[in-house]
This record gives structure tokens, C-alpha cells and sequence, in this order.
């Protein structure tokens, strides 16, 4: 891969994904997406399975895990997910690694949150993992008409900022985040480590891929 120059330095701005860029979920969610399953009879899921669900929103991640063969008890599997993860979404939750430390090395720059998880949910995990104050701006799935890959997040963030696209980057470690940033004309760096495969985030062609949030420091910190 032969990514674009970055973008000029200083960057202004810096939005992150919250689940496998921030913080590593997957264990609290495949907990509650299995105690649901569960509740409704249905077969377990393994935490690579739920890995694999992950990133664009809850109803799709509750869409794959249940199938489609049981599509009738989606409904009834969300609520239950919702019910059971508001308990237990800081269980075994935790920063990833370096998160805090790169956050640190951007102070000083309009720092946001761009994610398909619902915003109560983001706001708790940033609340309880005692990053919450870094954030100028928090969006969920939930917190704009479309959740990315639409632009509109990121739009309304950096309306908030008083920024332009071009002023900062986009980092996180799905495909979907790619193409939210590429929707929205903002530059985008994957991030290796997370829910995404090295496969997939080449394949999706970011402007800059590296290894973790470390590097992402160094490299525009």
C-alpha cells in the first residue's frame, strides 16, 4: 500500500472509533450477546464469531449473531442485549494499549468520538475508563440520522470544531471507519491490533495504516 502524504502539521483534530480503537469490548459484548442468546434458547456465539459482528451498529450486530433462520426474535434479542450490557459494559472493558498515553500527546488539539455504538453506551465507557474529558465531541450510532460509513458524524463534529476535512485524520480499526473518512473527505488511518484483520483494512485502501495507537502518536503527536 503507497498512502497519500498526510496531512499538513500540525493536525487540528483527531476522531477516533471507541470499540477495538480505544477500548477492547469484545469480551463485555459477546457476554451479553450470549447471555441473550441464551435467554431465548438459541446457540452461543464464540467472541471470534462476535468480533466479526462488530462495527456497524447493534442492530446488525444482533441481525448476525441470532441469523437469519431466528430473524423473528430479533427484537426481542436487542432488548435483551441492551438490558444486560447497560449492566455490564465496564466488566471486563478496558483502554487499549497506549490509549491514554496518546491522547495525552494530543492535547491541545479538538479531540472527538465517532462511533456506531449507541452514545449512552460510548458515554459510559469513556465516563468509566476515565477518559471522558479528552473529548470535545461524542457521537454514536444513535446520535445523528446515519451511522457511518455515512459522513454525517463526522460532519457534525468537525461543525463543531470549526474545522475543515482536511485540517485532521480519522483513526480506527475497521473498514467502516475507512469509509466513513473517505466519505467525509477527512484523512484516514487504520489501526492494526483492534476488530479489524490486516486483510481487511488493506483491502479498504486507508490513507495510512499502522500498528497501534503508539505509532499514531508518534507519527502526529
Amino acid at each position: 500500500m503507497n498512502p497519500t502524504p498526510p496531512p499538513r502539521m500540525p493536525i487540528a483534530f483527531v476522531l477516533f472509533d471507541v470499540d477495538g480503537t480505544l477500548v477492547d469490548t469484545i469480551e463485555d459484548i459477546a457476554a451479553s450477546v450470549n447471555h441473550a442468546l441464551r435467554a431465548l434458547g438459541l446457540p452461543e456465539r464464540s467472541l471470534e464469531e462476535v468480533r466479526t459482528f462488530v462495527g456497524r451498529g447493534v442492530q446488525h450486530l444482533i441481525l448476525r449473531a441470532i441469523g437469519t433462520e431466528n430473524a423473528e426474535k430479533a427484537d426481542r434479542l436487542l432488548d435483551l442485549f441492551r438490558a444486560h450490557y447497560d449492566m455490564h459494559c465496564l466488566d471486563r472493558s478496558r483502554l487499549m494499549p497506549g490509549a491514554r498515553e496518546c491522547l495525552d500527546r494530543f492535547e491541545g488539539r479538538d479531540l472527538g468520538v465517532v462511533s456506531n455504538k449507541p452514545e449512552r453506551f460510548v458515554r459510559r465507557l469513556l465516563e468509566g475508563l476515565g477518559i471522558a474529558s479528552y473529548f470535545k465531541v461524542v457521537f454514536g450510532g444513535d446520535s445523528t440520522a446515519e451511522r457511518k460509513p455515512s459522513p454525517l458524524m463526522v460532519r457534525a463534529a468537525l461543525e463543531t470544531f470549526g474545522r475543515l476535512p482536511n485540517e485532521g485524520i480519522l483513526a480506527g480499526d475497521l473498514p467502516v471507519d475507512v469509509e466513513t473518512g473517505r466519505a467525509a473527505g477527512v484523512y484516514t488511518v487504520a489501526l492494526l491490533g483492534g476488530f479489524g484483520t490486516r486483510e481487511e483494512l488493506e483491502a479498504s485502501s486507508p490513507d495510512l495504516l499502522l500498528e497501534n495507537l503508539d505509532e499514531l502518536a508518534r507519527r502526529f503527536g
